[in-house]
């Protein structure tokens, strides 16, 4: 018998353990499947082991990497989506942006054949990035399909502002701001304050979290800690997550005599709130999303560069900062006046703890119902 929830098909190159908690609150609404492809191990393109609470098929795929200096393009190319498309007939398919363009073809053809909305959900671009020769070749494929879409989900305002470069009307672009599971992690800070004493110190602590690779940036980060050190003697940097960088990261602060103040936490699999609970400020330095929502979760004010867009959308100046061309100098200054105004930084910290009321994983899955619903409306 079939289900009188509307039949939605996701098409992704993976199942990220970060997208899971979207798709089982989407699969409360709709009748959900989502096919996604193979891992491509030792990077971020890989699935969260199944059991998912939501109906799921891995297809098979070939691992495709398209080399750029920014890092590798990864796609799984799965031929027989097409097929599986067909013999699912969903109402409604919602498919990866760019970074899954290969399978998008296969989708498209599917949609134009059968009659099918087809939603594009994606990064859109990122401010001052420059794009790649590989890229502008590629938009010939990817841009046509955009244009052809029967709505877009943009990660952020300012992805918005891309698809409507592309000549896309308004009303069928939908900002889902880019967001952890934010009910997890403040019921994770929620845990942690009710058994656990508050710090008394009065040490200043800052944060990053995320992955350690050259775009991350990171090194910016502790050479701009070693100059604060040298003014401010009471003050720690924590660094939580691994990756190719971290060798050339420890022997940086060995050269900078900090070893004793820098605290790596390596990666860290579960609740991150004992440690980001006692911190004062993150600070993002290079290309990053999913964490700002994360910090901001716990309480404490983002400071960072140019990410995947989110930022503009989450950061006001109340809650943090966004600091264009971000560098050593701009870390000292902004951090330093930190330091110096215990009141402005613990406003902060409030502001940053309310912004998830207006952006969290609520807003972020209503704004996705409402352009899979636009396209049924369309019909």
């Amino acid at each position: 018998m079939k289900s009188d929830k509307l039949s939605v098909a996701i098409v992704y190159r993976v199942v990220q353990s970060w997208r899971v908690p979207v798709f089982e609150r989407l699969a409360e609404k709709y009748q959900l499947t989502v096919f996604y492809g193979c891992d491509f191990p030792g990077t971020k393109v890989v699935s969260k082991p199944r059991p998912h609470s939501f109906k799921s098929k891995k297809m098979f795929s070939i691992p495709i990497a398209i080399k750029r200096e920014a890092g590798n393009m990864l796609l799984p190319l799965s031929p027989g989506i097409f097929f599986d498309l067909v013999r699912g007939n969903p109402d409604v398919v919602v498919c990866e942006g760019a970074s899954n363009f290969l399978n998008n073809l296969f989708v498209f053809a599917y949609c134009k054949i059968f009659d099918k909305p087809m939603i594009q959900w994606g990064l859109g671009e990122i401010k001052g990035k420059k794009v790649s020769a590989i890229r502008k070749a590629l938009n010939s494929i990817i841009q046509p399909i955009e244009r052809r879409a029967d709505a877009i989900i943009s990660y952020s305002t300012y992805g918005g502002l891309y698809y409507r470069s592309l000549g896309i009307s308004e009303d069928k672009i939908f900002v889902a701001v880019n967001v952890v599971d934010t009910d997890k992690r403040i019921q994770e800070v929620k845990s942690y304050l009710s058994t656990s004493e508050c710090r008394n110190d009065n040490k200043f602590r800052i944060l990053f979290v995320g992955a350690l690779e050259p775009n991350k940036r990171v090194d910016i980060l502790i050479a701009a800690f070693s100059e604060l050190s040298q003014k401010h003697s009471n003050i720690e940097l924590h660094i939580v997550g691994t990756g190719s960088s971290i060798g050339d990261l420890k022997h940086l602060c060995s050269d900078l005599g900090i070893t004793s103040s820098v605290i790596f936490h390596g990666s860290i699999s579960g609740a991150l709130a004992p440690i980001a609970c006692n911190m004062d400020v993150f600070v993002m330095p290079g290309l990053g999303g999913l964490a700002v929502s994360d910090m901001l979760c716990h309480g404490l004010p983002v400071f960072c560069g140019i990410g995947d867009g989110c930022e503009a959308d989450l950061i006001d100046g109340t809650n943090g900062m966004i600091i264009e061309q971000l560098d050593e100098v701009k870390i000292v200054d902004v951090l330093d006046e930190l330091i110096k105004s215990p009141e402005l930084l613990d406003n902060m910290k409030v502001n940053a703890a309310k912004t998830i009321d207006k952006y969290n994983i609520h807003t972020y899955v209503n704004s996705i119902s409402q352009a899979i619903d636009y396209c049924v409306k369309s019909i």
